[in-house]
This record gives structure tokens, C-alpha cells and sequence, in this order.
């Protein structure tokens, strides 16, 4: 009968394949993927992800910063280059971190020229002045003037008589304007030690009066004074 026969059919057991006690057809690879894959892959999975996340997040940060840092050299670069270049080239600075001076700056000059050339500014004014006790002052002991005196052209030796003749000029001019043209540093020429002079002119302009005149001065004690003075005797000169 047909129905014996199904169901005789029905009854006999699933082959399966030998020594897993699974059904033969479990094992074909176009089977469920579930029954293929291992339980330990998906969390692999996961934490390799994870992973790889975690290296794009450090290599995203570290290169923010190294971005970050080139902009900042750069500016400390710039900085360095308007402050004069890198440290001990292009600087000027001195030994122990001070400022060299400037190679254009003044030479101060040296105290015994700024002594003499105070001297013969008080010489002007003396004249100026018609001020005996100030020129004596700036004279030396034994003081030699070749010059015009009342009378004439004269030469006078020793201070007392050096005065004298002054005091005759300033007798008759009174104080009158008296000037030494080209005064400076330069005209001081230094002798020997202690021993200097300077060859420069004189002018009076209310009398009309101008001339070379040459001073010699001396270091007597650390006080610079006139030992000599050569002045042209021009005619109508005071």
C-alpha cells in the first residue's frame, strides 16, 4: 500500500556523519554561518576595532601637535632674527652681558686737554672783563708775554711785570669783547709731559683788532697755567 510505504519511509532514521552525531548535510559549507564562525570571533572583532580607534585618536592628537609646534618655532625664528640673530653672533654685547658701546660714540677727552682749554676761556674772559686779579690767576711765576703794551710792541718776563702791561690796556680800554678764534681740542698740541700749546688767533672786534696769537702752558702741581704768551703787534692794536 502506498500509505505503509510512506510511512515506512517516514520511520527510518537521518544519516549523520560519522564519529559527530550531527546530520551529514550540517557539515556542507553552504550550511549556517552561525554553525561555521566560532563564538570567540565577534569579540575579536570588537576589540580590534576598538584598537585601530584608539591609534587613529593618538595619531590625530600627536599630529595636532606637531602642527601646533611648527608654527610656534617659526615665531620664536622670527623673534631671534628682530632681536639681533642667535646668541653670540650678531650681537653686540660685551663681555659679562653688557652693551658695547657704540662705535660712533664720543671719545672723551683726555683731563688735561679739557684743563687747558678751560684755561684760556677764563683768559677770555679776563680780557673781556678787563679783570687784572682774574688773569693773574691763570699766570704762571715766571710767565713771558711778547705783545702790544702802551708805547708800543714789548716783551715783559715774571708775572708782576706781565700784569702791568695788562693793566695798561685795560686802563685805557676798558672791558671790551675779546674772543680766541678756532679754539679746540685739536689746536692743543701736547709737548712733552706737563708742556702743551696752541697756536689759534685773537679778535677784538670793537677796536677792529684781530691777530695770531699763541699760547704756552704748563702742569705746575696738577694746575695748568700760562707760561707764555705771543701776540702780533699791529698797529692801534689795545
Amino acid at each position: 500500500m502506498v500509505q505503509g510505504s510512506t510511512a515506512s519511509a517516514a520511520a527510518q532514521p537521518i544519516p549523520r556523519a560519522p564519529g559527530t552525531g550531527k546530520p551529514r548535510g550540517s557539515s556542507h559549507p553552504g550550511g549556517p554561518v552561525s554553525d561555521r564562525m566560532p563564538k570567540w570571533v565577534p569579540v575579536a572583532a570588537v576589540a580590534l576595532l576598538l584598537v585601530a580607534a584608539g591609534a587613529v585618536v593618538l595619531l590625530v592628537s600627536g599630529g595636532s601637535d606637531d602642527e601646533g609646534s611648527g608654527p610656534r618655532t617659526a615665531a620664536s625664528t622670527s623673534n631671534v632674527a628682530a632681536s639681533g640673530g642667535e646668541s653670540g653672533s650678531g650681537s653686540e654685547s660685551a663681555p659679562g652681558g653688557g652693551s658695547a658701546p657704540s662705535s660712533t660714540s664720543s671719545t672723551p677727552l683726555p683731563a688735561s686737554r679739557v684743563a687747558i682749554l678751560d684755561v684760556l676761556h677764563q683768559y677770555e674772559n679776563a680780557y673781556s672783563n678787563a679783570s687784572v686779579s682774574a688773569m693773574g690767576a691763570l699766570l704762571a711765576a715766571d710767565v713771558q708775554r711778547h705783545g702790544l703794551a702802551v708805547g708800543g710792541c714789548s716783551t715783559e718776563t715774571g708775572k708782576r711785570a706781565v700784569l702791568r702791561a695788562y693793566e695798561s690796556q685795560f686802563s685805557q680800554n676798558g672791558p671790551i669783547g675779546y674772543s680766541l678764534v678756532g679754539l679746540s681740542d685739536e689746536k692743543v698740541k701736547l709737548i712733552r709731559n706737563g708742556e702743551a700749546r696752541v697756536a689759534i688767533s685773537y679778535s677784538i672786534p670793537a677796536a677792529n683788532n684781530s691777530g695770531p696769537i699763541s699760547f704756552t702752558l704748563v702742569d705746575r702741581g696738577g694746575r695748568w697755567q700760562i707760561s707764555e704768551v705771543d701776540a702780533t703787534c699791529n698797529p692801534g692794536s689795545p
